[in-house]
């Protein structure tokens, strides 16, 4: 309408190079999609098949309490991050300082908390599911440790296809489909505790060549994603050893969830101490950003 109104009239311009971009993006999109579908279903589908219902059931509790934090915040994460890096794709030093800043920030939040949790998984389950549900409460103090790992993988995709390089979190992700896979299969030999370690001894080896392989494209270097996220690694893993150490110290002698608030309150306490005095700038960063 505008055309024939106001001449002259002009035929439609397609760019096929535009096009066949937008097209090799989405899909790349799909395929990480798709990969991340089967991966992170592997250890269900495997353990099901493997090991029988039962002890699926088990597995089921233990993986879905270790990973509830992980499943509610997931989708924010992406939802914030892919925005954030795509605004400064082509600022390769404020990439790596923004994707350095979320790395510290979400590792001073997500390893105490899931250290926390494994430091007290028992008390957790006998105290929500009752003594019954015991074996889920070994399963959830194993998982646990491996989850701010996983957390901090999330951070990866958005970030890759914040710079316009989906292709790598393929390449990540297919990895850890075919690595993880073939970890769980050899754990299931050691039944649903052996699953579980699958987890705890493999995936932290995946997670660094990811990271190796994303470092280019992101502007960082393993060294310093290992330094962003070092100093509450450290202070969790004292917290974590406290705590066991305290619950020798107290074994039945206290009611269980009096026991749990007891433990609760000691882990916040004593992290909360390290943070302040050993953290005192990342403390400050997540105080900036909450204000913010």
């Amino acid at each position: 309408g505008m055309n024939f109104v106001s001449p002259p009239l002009g035929w439609p311009q397609f760019s096929s190079g535009k096009l066949r971009r937008v097209i090799s993006f989405g899909g790349f999109v799909l395929l990480e999609r798709t990969a991340w579908s089967f991966y992170t279903q592997a250890d269900f589908l495997i353990v099901g098949k493997i090991l029988g219902k039962e002890l699926l059931g088990f597995y089921s509790v233990g993986m879905h309490l270790a990973s509830l934090i992980m499943h509610k915040t997931g989708g924010i994460v992406y939802e914030v991050s892919l925005p954030s890096f795509s605004r400064v794709q082509h600022e390769p030093d404020r990439v790596a300082a923004y994707f350095l800043k979320a790395v510290r920030v979400m590792s001073f939040l997500v390893f105490p908390i899931f250290f926390g949790v494994a430091s007290v998984a028992p008390e957790i389950v006998a105290v929500l599911l009752g003594d019954r549900w015991q074996r889920a409460g070994t399963l959830l103090a194993v998982l646990s440790l491996i989850m701010p790992f996983r957390m901090l993988s999330n951070l990866l995709p958005p970030a890759l296809q914040g710079v316009g390089r989906p292709d790598l979190s393929v390449k990540n992700l297919f990895l850890a489909m075919v690595v993880m896979s073939a970890a769980f299969l050899v754990g299931t030999m050691w039944g649903i505790i052996g699953v579980s370690a699958a987890w705890l001894a493999t995936f932290p080896v995946v997670f660094f060549v990811a990271i190796s392989w994303s470092g280019s494209a992101l502007g960082i270097t393993v060294r310093q994603f290992v330094m962003a996220m070092l100093a509450p690694a450290m202070a969790s893993t004292l917290m974590y050893a406290v705590i066991m150490v305290t619950k020798l110290f107290i074994r039945g002698s206290v009611a269980v969830p009096w026991k749990l608030s007891l433990l609760i309150v000691l882990g916040i306490l004593i992290y909360l101490t390290l943070a302040l005095a050993l953290q005192r700038d990342r403390y400050s960063e997540l105080m900036t950003i909450v204000k913010g």
